[in-house]
Protein backbone atom coordinates (compact mmCIF):
# COMPACT_ATOMS: atom_id res chain seq x y z
CA UNK A 1 0.00 0.00 0.00
CA UNK A 2 3.04 2.84 0.83
CA UNK A 3 4.15 1.86 -2.75
CA UNK A 4 0.77 2.57 -4.19
CA UNK A 5 1.10 6.03 -2.15
CA UNK A 6 4.05 6.47 -3.41
CA UNK A 7 2.89 6.33 -6.96
CA UNK A 8 0.14 8.60 -6.32
CA UNK A 9 2.38 11.25 -5.04
CA UNK A 10 4.82 10.74 -7.39
CA UNK A 11 2.47 11.16 -10.11
CA UNK A 12 0.37 13.90 -9.12
CA UNK A 13 4.00 16.18 -7.81
CA UNK A 14 5.03 15.13 -11.97
CA UNK A 15 2.40 16.21 -13.54
CA UNK A 16 2.13 19.33 -11.08
CA UNK A 17 5.97 20.63 -12.01
CA UNK A 18 4.84 19.79 -15.90
CA UNK A 19 1.88 21.64 -16.26
CA UNK A 20 3.59 25.03 -14.17
CA UNK A 21 6.79 24.59 -16.35
CA UNK A 22 4.76 24.33 -19.36
CA UNK A 23 2.42 27.40 -18.58
CA UNK A 24 6.19 28.98 -17.52
CA UNK A 25 7.51 28.21 -20.71
CA UNK A 26 6.24 27.45 -23.90
CA UNK A 27 9.26 27.33 -26.51
CA UNK A 28 12.73 26.48 -26.39
CA UNK A 29 15.13 23.14 -26.46
CA UNK A 30 14.25 23.05 -22.24
CA UNK A 31 10.80 23.11 -22.56
CA UNK A 32 10.25 20.56 -24.99
CA UNK A 33 12.92 18.03 -24.21
CA UNK A 34 12.47 18.29 -20.65
CA UNK A 35 8.64 17.73 -20.64
CA UNK A 36 9.08 15.01 -22.85
CA UNK A 37 11.85 13.62 -20.18
CA UNK A 38 9.31 14.37 -17.39
CA UNK A 39 5.87 13.32 -19.39
CA UNK A 40 7.57 9.34 -19.75
CA UNK A 41 7.93 9.10 -16.14
CA UNK A 42 4.82 10.40 -15.32
CA UNK A 43 3.17 8.19 -17.39
CA UNK A 44 4.73 5.06 -15.99
CA UNK A 45 3.84 6.27 -12.67
CA UNK A 46 0.00 6.93 -13.55
CA UNK A 47 0.02 2.97 -15.33
CA UNK A 48 1.48 1.87 -12.15
CA UNK A 49 -0.86 3.44 -10.03
CA UNK A 50 -3.83 2.21 -11.75
CA UNK A 51 -2.38 -1.13 -13.48
CA UNK A 52 -0.73 -3.49 -11.31
CA UNK A 53 1.97 -4.99 -13.74
CA UNK A 54 5.57 -5.78 -13.49
CA UNK A 55 8.02 -2.56 -13.69
CA UNK A 56 9.46 -4.07 -16.74
CA UNK A 57 5.98 -4.48 -18.99
CA UNK A 58 4.58 -1.30 -17.36
CA UNK A 59 8.08 0.27 -18.89
CA UNK A 60 8.27 -1.02 -22.26
CA UNK A 61 4.19 -0.30 -22.70
CA UNK A 62 4.74 3.20 -21.70
CA UNK A 63 7.54 3.95 -23.79
CA UNK A 64 6.23 2.33 -26.92
CA UNK A 65 2.97 4.21 -26.18
CA UNK A 66 5.61 7.15 -26.15
CA UNK A 67 6.99 5.86 -29.82
CA UNK A 68 3.72 5.11 -31.33
CA UNK A 69 2.75 9.11 -30.52
CA UNK A 70 6.11 10.66 -31.46
CA UNK A 71 6.01 8.30 -34.67
CA UNK A 72 2.35 9.51 -35.34
CA UNK A 73 4.27 12.79 -36.21
CA UNK A 74 5.54 11.53 -39.32
CA UNK A 75 2.02 11.16 -40.69
CA UNK A 76 -0.70 13.37 -41.35
CA UNK A 77 -2.84 11.60 -38.74
CA UNK A 78 -4.22 14.98 -36.46
CA UNK A 79 -5.05 16.20 -39.90
CA UNK A 80 -7.29 13.02 -40.85
CA UNK A 81 -8.84 12.74 -37.66
CA UNK A 82 -9.68 16.35 -38.28
CA UNK A 83 -7.87 17.47 -35.19
CA UNK A 84 -5.65 19.98 -36.85
CA UNK A 85 -7.46 23.33 -35.16
CA UNK A 86 -7.66 21.86 -31.51
CA UNK A 87 -4.76 23.00 -28.95
CA UNK A 88 -5.19 19.60 -26.88
CA UNK A 89 -4.10 17.30 -30.02
CA UNK A 90 -0.90 19.76 -30.71
CA UNK A 91 0.21 19.09 -27.19
CA UNK A 92 -0.98 15.22 -27.21
CA UNK A 93 0.59 14.62 -30.54
CA UNK A 94 3.04 17.32 -31.18
CA UNK A 95 3.86 18.75 -34.34
CA UNK A 96 7.00 17.42 -35.75
CA UNK A 97 8.91 13.98 -35.58
CA UNK A 98 12.09 14.37 -33.43
CA UNK A 99 14.97 12.14 -32.55
CA UNK A 100 15.33 14.92 -29.34
CA UNK A 101 12.01 13.21 -28.30
CA UNK A 102 13.01 10.13 -28.79
CA UNK A 103 15.89 10.56 -26.75
CA UNK A 104 13.77 12.43 -24.07
CA UNK A 105 11.60 8.97 -23.60
CA UNK A 106 14.39 6.99 -23.89
CA UNK A 107 16.45 8.73 -20.99
CA UNK A 108 13.15 9.34 -18.93
CA UNK A 109 11.96 5.66 -19.00
CA UNK A 110 15.77 4.30 -18.42
CA UNK A 111 15.92 6.41 -15.43
CA UNK A 112 12.67 5.41 -13.91
CA UNK A 113 13.08 1.59 -14.71
CA UNK A 114 16.63 2.06 -13.28
CA UNK A 115 14.91 3.56 -10.07
CA UNK A 116 12.35 0.93 -10.02
CA UNK A 117 14.77 -2.04 -10.01
CA UNK A 118 17.09 -0.48 -7.72
CA UNK A 119 14.18 -0.21 -4.91
CA UNK A 120 13.12 -3.52 -5.96
CA UNK A 121 16.80 -5.02 -5.87
CA UNK A 122 17.45 -3.28 -2.77
CA UNK A 123 14.56 -4.36 -0.75
CA UNK A 124 14.92 -8.02 -1.50
CA UNK A 125 18.78 -7.98 -0.40
CA UNK A 126 17.92 -6.43 2.79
Amino acid sequence: MIRREQWRLGSMALMLFGVLYGLEKTTGFLRHTLGDFVVVIWLYYLVALVGGSTVNRTAVGVYLLALSIEGLQLTSFVTFMGWEGERWAQLVFGATFSWGDVLAYTLGIALVWCFETYRIDRRILT
